[in-house]
């Protein structure tokens, strides 16, 4: 039973603390193995290549974006680092030294994180870079108040970059198929905010008319657009004609609030997340401090991480309740 670990499995499911050795081990085999349940801490993937995205405009940010970018390098062997940084900074330098082998491309403060992430991409493809799924980032240093995100950038990253988190993580990309993206539960926000924002859907519905492939149904997206996202669901939906599309339509700078016209960064925003992985198999990272279950029961099978992971499909749950998806205690 070398690929069992009798105190790991026991510590990653609560419920289960009262069954001995060879019981946890037949629960595994017979029910936990269908459900997606982690019955080892494995430290290293070599199989899943990852490329991290992240763009670095606010530079003195880049110690802090080490710590999240060495977590992932501790549990993926194959990882690639691409950092867009403003024109003609000396950053690359520092960069460079500290990961040798990064792609270093300075880029126009134009599109926020959104047109650097785009020109990533393209960056990956154009060198086929091989990568099965994306981490992007940046560095965000406005706070939401209103949503009690008072540290958003960490809020956004820390749980999608926990070292413990990643253990998992890094087995659901080898064993869940169809997956869409990764992101921190508390920054996952339901489609209905637009109501207030209502040129965020005028615009969306106008790409979903003018390119038939892009999802046009969609339940909730990342707010603040940091996560992990599937190569493959890229390649679906951001086509060479929508980039063309979208790339003379980011502004130089931030672009002004969200009520007064319809911006293409925020726009992106949403269909990333959103359209892009409507019909895709999404992670969510919990906090749920007095849960000892956080599990949406949308699919089969279910993957069941106390405290931690949860999988939903934005499809099923629109169909289930018409809006985002609750938690189940």
């Amino acid at each position: 039973m070398d690929f069992f670990d009798y105190q790991y499995y026991l510590e990653q499911n609560p419920g289960l603390r009262h069954l001995n050795a060879p019981e946890a081990y037949y629960h595994y085999i017979n029910t936990g193995k269908h459900e997606n349940r982690i019955c080892k801490k494995t430290p290293i993937n070599d199989i899943t290549n990852i490329t991290i995205v992240l763009h670095l405009f606010k530079t003195n940010l880049w110690d802090e974006m080490t710590t999240y970018i060495n977590n992932v390098k501790r549990v993926f062997s194959r990882v690639h680092i691409l950092v867009t940084i403003p024109l003609e900074h000396p950053i690359e330098t520092t960069i460079k030294k500290q990961y040798t082998d990064a792609i270093v491309i300075p880029v126009e403060n134009r599109g926020v994180d959104v047109l650097p992430f785009i020109i990533s991409v393209q960056y990956i493809r154009k060198h086929n870079v091989p990568t099965d799924f994306i981490l992007k980032m940046h560095t965000k240093i406005t706070g939401n108040t209103r949503d009690k995100l008072y540290n958003w950038r960490q809020e956004l990253l820390g749980p999608i970059t926990d070292y413990d988190n990643l253990l998992i993580l890094q087995q659901l990309f080898q064993r869940v198929d169809n997956i869409g993206c990764v992101q921190a539960q508390k920054c996952c926000v339901p489609k209905t905010i637009d109501s207030e924002y209502k040129y965020n859907l005028l615009g969306i519905r106008h790409i979903c008319k003018t390119f038939p492939h892009v999802e046009e149904s969609w339940s909730d997206f990342n707010a603040g657009n940091m996560f992990w996202i599937n190569n493959e669901v890229l390649d679906e939906y951001l086509t060479e004609p929508l980039i063309e599309f979208l790339v003379p339509k980011f502004r130089e700078g931030k672009p002004p609030c969200n009520f007064t016209g319809p911006y293409v960064e925020y726009i992106c925003e949403r269909l990333f997340t959103g359209n892009f992985c409507f019909k895709k198999k999404n992670i969510l990272v919990n906090e749920y401090p007095i849960c000892e279950r956080a599990l949406f029961f949308s699919q089969t099978p279910a993957c069941y991480q106390p405290k931690v992971f949860s999988i939903y499909k934005p499809e099923e749950q629109m169909e289930l309740t018409g809006c985002f998806p609750k938690p189940k205690v």
